[in-house]
């Protein structure tokens, strides 16, 4: 099929039809507060998500009437901590602007009324940065050790000993019986409780970094943590510090939903336990530049018969305003997973930006929608849209933004796949594609 789909034909007033029937079906909004939130606090936690996994993840950390939530302070601090406080909330951790908190779900609409805060949302779910690394079995070494020469300086004794490294990861299956006997002392989930060990799962990411650490330094004590959210990762980071007092951390992991300046929850975690705490902190980068577009927000109009145009933004800059996912001649399988993620320059107050974004299947040329983000990015001061959903038949998949308020400023977009690598987009941008925390300043 041709993806970029000539003006005034069917398939474009199909995809306009499409699209138009699907506006105005939005989320519930509060002021302060972010889509997923909103609509737990508005609905309840019974709401079925179907196949949206982003609704999913957001329901999946709700414990009873408690949730974990990331609150942004517009200035004074300590003002929004006491107001937390106050509520019955309970404070973890303070990175001004950042306050990482457990609260209330009955409390979190007055909570972002408030002037003091400026945002809350849910714990972000974190990524793995190279998805296709795999431990290896049986007499093997990683190929760094021989290409780093690294044999010479175990041979002269530095072998790691007496350091403890931590590693987090999303993942840990398999390192019971993989060859990190004497080298991995401990693997827990970022709350404290043993990571299950299992012995025959594909979930083994951090078992093989792992692997290369022992490998590069066999006589180090390696401690791994399991994390899914960025909050995860700040529990994780301060327990590896200040409980077992680790020297050096690994995170092969990213986060793509921030500003991409370093003043980020986890790059201001990085930051400080290596000012602070002086651990050596490793974050891996670069690895996203297949699945990341970015550029400047170009707006075409579109129109077709008698259907009211809309402003989309053009990804080849003049009239193809579809990213198709794996490029336009691959197919997505049934019950595949694909998370698209859409964020611009419009993260601090006074915002002024609207932009959605649509998830669709080609549908031999009658496009239908399959996901929707419809987020009033300026009522909650969220410059983020996601998809994440299942594909429901065998076909291709696209998507498309549509910029429904613009200021005559400057507005610079990114279009990431949260699973980096593994899908990758028909147009691709390489440059500036490094995720949270690699943008920390002291990574």
């Amino acid at each position: 099929f041709d993806v970029s789909i000539e003006v005034g034909g069917q398939a474009l007033a199909n995809f306009l039809a499409s699209l138009q029937a699907a506006d105005g079906e939005t989320w519930p909004t509060l002021p302060g507060v972010s889509p997923s939130l909103a609509r737990i606090v508005t609905e309840g936690t019974n709401i079925d998500p179907g196949n949206n996994q982003q609704l999913a993840d957001a329901l999946s950390l709700v414990t009873g009437d408690a949730v974990d939530v990331v609150i942004t302070a517009t200035g004074d601090i300590d003002m929004a901590t006491l107001l937390i406080e106050n509520s019955g909330g309970t404070v973890n951790y303070v990175y001004p602007p950042y306050i990482v908190a457990n609260v209330s779900l009955r409390q979190v609409a007055s909570l972002g009324a408030t002037d003091a805060i400026a945002n809350i949302r849910l714990p972000q779910m974190v990524h793995i940065v190279d998805s296709e690394l795999e431990p290896m079995y049986g007499p093997n070494t990683s190929e760094g050790v021989s290409a780093s020469n690294a044999s010479a300086w175990h041979t002269a004794g530095y072998t790691g000993a007496g350091v403890k490294v931590g590693v987090v990861d999303i993942e840990f299956d398999r390192w019971q019986n993989s060859d990190l006997a004497g080298c991995i002392v401990d693997v827990r989930y970022a709350n404290g409780t043993a990571y299950d060990g299992t012995t025959n799962g594909l979930l083994v990411h951090g078992t093989a970094v792992s692997e290369i650490i022992c490998d590069m330094a066999p006589g180090a004590d390696v401690y791994g943590r399991a994390v899914a959210t960025d909050v995860d990762f700040v529990n994780a980071v301060n327990y590896l510090v200040d409980t077992v007092h680790v020297q050096t951390i690994n995170a092969s992991i990213g986060l793509a939903y921030q500003p991409g300046d370093g003043y980020d929850l986890m790059s201001l975690v990085v930051n400080d336990v290596v000012q602070n705490d002086d651990v050596v902190f490793v974050v891996s980068a670069g690895n996203e530049y297949e699945s990341h577009y970015e550029g400047q927000l170009t707006t075409t109009y579109v129109s077709a018969g008698d259907f009211p145009g809309w402003n989309m933004h053009a990804f080849n800059g003049s009239n193809d305003y579809m990213n198709f996912v794996v490029g336009n001649l691959f197919v997505f399988y049934y019950s595949q997973l694909h998370c698209q993620g859409l964020i611009w320059n419009d993260w601090a107050a006074p915002f002024d930006t609207d932009l959605d974004l649509y998830a669709f299947r080609w549908n031999n040329g009658n496009p239908v929608i399959v996901g929707r983000s419809e987020t009033d990015n300026i009522d909650t001061g969220n410059p983020t849209e996601e998809v994440c959903l299942y594909t429901d038949v065998d076909d291709a998949y696209g998507y498309a933004i549509r910029a429904k308020t613009v200021p005559a400023r400057t507005i610079w977009i990114q279009f990431f796949e949260r699973y980096a690598g593994s899908l990758g987009m028909e147009y691709t941008y390489p440059y500036s594609s490094n995720s949270s925390p690699s943008t920390a300043l002291y990574a």
